[in-house]
Order: C-alpha cells, then structure tokens, then sequence
C-alpha cells in the first residue's frame, strides 16, 4: 500500500500496489501530481480524524500483592505421613 496526497494537500489516498495494473495507477497519479507522503500523515488526518477522541480512563488501584504458599515436593509429604 502506498499513500498518496493531492496538489492541494487536501485529499489523502491509499492505495493497493502488489499487481502491475494497481502501479500503473500510482503512476497516473504521480503524472498528475499527486505525491508520496508518509502513512502518518494518513493516519491523523484520514482514519483517525471520524473517530471521536478517547476519554482519560480512570487511574486503577493497585491490587494488594498475594502471599505465596510454600511449595513443597509430594516426597517430603510421603516420608512426613511415615
């Protein structure tokens, strides 16, 4: 995929590219005056400008640490029972 962006700088595009017939297009494009920009750009401007912005989540507590079991090997039970 390649990101295209008009004379103007108002339109952004992006666009397919893995067949030769999608690259001959890029290359219309580019005759035409479009330009390469980067896919950043695309991101703020295009796909991220319909989302409506995140809300600040509340900060979480932290929860208290468990206390861990001591383990022990089914030996040391075997040789207890005894």
């Amino acid at each position: 995929m390649k990101t295209l962006k008009n004379k103007k700088g108002d339109k952004i595009i992006r666009v397919p590219d893995k067949k030769p017939n999608e690259i001959e297009g890029i290359l219309d494009l580019l005759e035409k005056g479009w330009k390469y920009c980067p896919k950043s750009e695309w991101r703020e401007k295009v796909r991220d400008a319909a989302k409506p912005a995140k809300k600040a989540k509340p900060a979480k507590k932290a929860k208290p640490a468990k206390k861990s079991k001591k383990k022990t090997s089914k030996k040391s039970k075997k040789k207890a029972s005894e």
